[in-house]
Parts: structure tokens; sequence; C-alpha cells
């Protein structure tokens, strides 16, 4: 989670129609698509609105022994923040204390990738999805700090690992279990509420999370070619059509055997595509609900 800075910080909330999270680059993060992670934001739900600030190219060296950045010298590097906004800076710096993330209490979140690309790979999310997923469980632990003099982060994290966007999860199994499950569960969201956090914000974050957790034709695709037999059906429509080309050069005409043939190899291609799909919204779903 967060590192321990948002304690005995009190702000009044001033809520908006529409909150802004203003996302920048700190140093180079090219490998990252930050319309996309807007996009991932603003397509699930109306009451937050993501969008992309100017960069900032040049951070410097890491100030503690030249490996890590300091909570005063991360956020040194962040642009001037519009007072409604939330102001997100995504970077590749490694931070102090291994943290995957960083806050203030006004409303920063310094998302790190360092090391982010393996708990990527093992949880199935892109790197777009993982800024959006932590991105959103910050704002709402800002938030619940920003709603109640005395309200701090230790009160909403949680040891036990259920999950739950405020799984206070420093190893690596858990994070990875917590980027898969990735939902708010029914005592942190009670928090929330009861803390007077503004009612459109939390049915918005959780939006997203639902919106990352569905799995789309595209993914289940990409994850139906890494089974075998789905490898064999493609070598199968692959190799089919090579033999049908040659046999028309040949003859001048179509073979209607291989054709057929193709188009069971294609159908039975499409059928495990949509029978992956299926299956993954189903455990989707399953996950929601427990």
């Amino acid at each position: 989670m967060t590192a321990p800075g948002l304690g005995g910080a009190t702000l009044m909330l001033h809520h908006l129609a529409v909150t802004t999270l203003k996302l920048v680059e700190l140093g180079y993060a090219g490998d990252v698509d930050l319309p996309l992670v807007c996009r991932i934001i603003n397509r699930a739900q109306k009451s937050l609105k993501a969008k992309v600030g100017t960069s900032v190219a040049t951070i410097g060296e890491p100030d503690i022994s030249g490996i890590a950045y300091t909570r005063a010298s991360i956020f040194s590097l962040l642009p001037d923040r519009v007072e409604s906004e939330i102001l997100i800076g995504v970077t590749h710096a490694p931070l102090s204390g291994n943290l995957f993330s960083m806050t203030t209490p006004v409303g920063e979140i310094v998302p790190s990738l360092h090391g982010s690309y393996e708990l990527c790979e093992l949880s199935g999310r892109t790197l777009e999805e993982y800024i959006a997923q932590s991105a959103l469980s910050e704002f709402l632990q800002i938030r619940f700090c920003q709603s109640s003099e005395g309200h701090t982060w230790a009160d909403l994290v949680h040891d036990e690992v259920r999950g739950c966007l405020f799984d206070f999860v420093p190893h690596k199994p858990d994070k990875v279990h917590k980027l898969r499950r990735g939902w708010l569960d029914p005592q942190c969201r009670a928090k929330l509420i009861n803390a007077g956090v503004a009612d459109d914000e939390v049915p918005a974050a959780e939006a997203v999370i639902r919106a990352i957790q569905r799995p789309t034709l595209v993914g289940s695709f990409l994850d139906g070619i890494k089974r075998p037999g789905f490898g064999i059906l493609l070598g199968g429509l692959a190799g089919g059509g090579l033999v049908n080309l040659v046999t028309t050069a040949i003859t001048n005409a179509f073979s209607a055997t291989i054709l057929v043939s193709l188009g069971v190899i294609a159908v039975a291609s499409v059928a495990l595509v949509l029978g992956n799909w299926i299956q993954a919204m189903r455990a989707a779903r399953a996950r929601i609900r427990r």
C-alpha cells in the first residue's frame, strides 16, 4: 500500500460533480500508455475524470545511495497541483522501503512501476490496469483520511489478505492475489461510506475495478494462444490454407475438402476463444460475489 504519511491530516473535503485525476510521467515511462490508463478509468464511470498532464522529463538521481527515492525527493519532482485535482505521478523510479506507491494528504500519488512487470505477468494485468487499480486504491485512501480528523491510513488497511484494495501486502504473492482479485470488501466499503467519503466516488472506483476484472475477447484470444490445443488449431488453419493455395496454383481450382476442413478449424478456434472468454467472465463474477 502506501507509506504511513497521511496520519493526522485533516482537510475539508470539497467534492465537485466530477473529480479530476491528472496523470503525469515522472522520468521516462514510455512503455506505459497514459491515455489508455485514462480511458480505462473514464469509460467505466462518470464521477472521476482522468486526463494526462505535462510530463516531467528529468528527475535526477535517487537520493538513497543512488538506488531509491525518499518521500521528500519524489514529491518535490511533481508539478504544481490544482487544488481540486488529484495529481498522479507515474514513474519507474524505485521508492524507499520498496514501497509500491506513496501519497500525500493533499491529493498526490506516486505509483512506482519498479518491479511491476513480473507482478503484472503473474496477475494477468497490463501495466495500464496496474496503474489504474493502484491509483484508485490510493485515491480512496486519501479521501478516507481527508474525510474526518483523526482518520489515518492504518484505520483502513488490514494485514489479512482478502484480495481487497486495502490489503497491506508487502510480499509479492499477496500483491499478485490483490491485483488478480481486485475488489473492495464490505468492511472497507462500509468504513469509507461511514467516514463520509463522497457517495459517488466509491461506486465510481468500484466500477473501474470491475471493468479491469472483466475479461475481453482480445484478452481471451491472447490467453488462448498460450494453450496447446489452440496452437494446434491455428497451425492446422495456417497449414491448411497453405495447402489450399498450393493446390489452387497447380490445378487452378479450390479443393472443396480442404476448404471445408479450414472452416471446421476456424469454427473450432472461435469456439475455443468464446469458451475461454465465457469461463473468464464467470470466474470474474464469482470473485466479485465472494
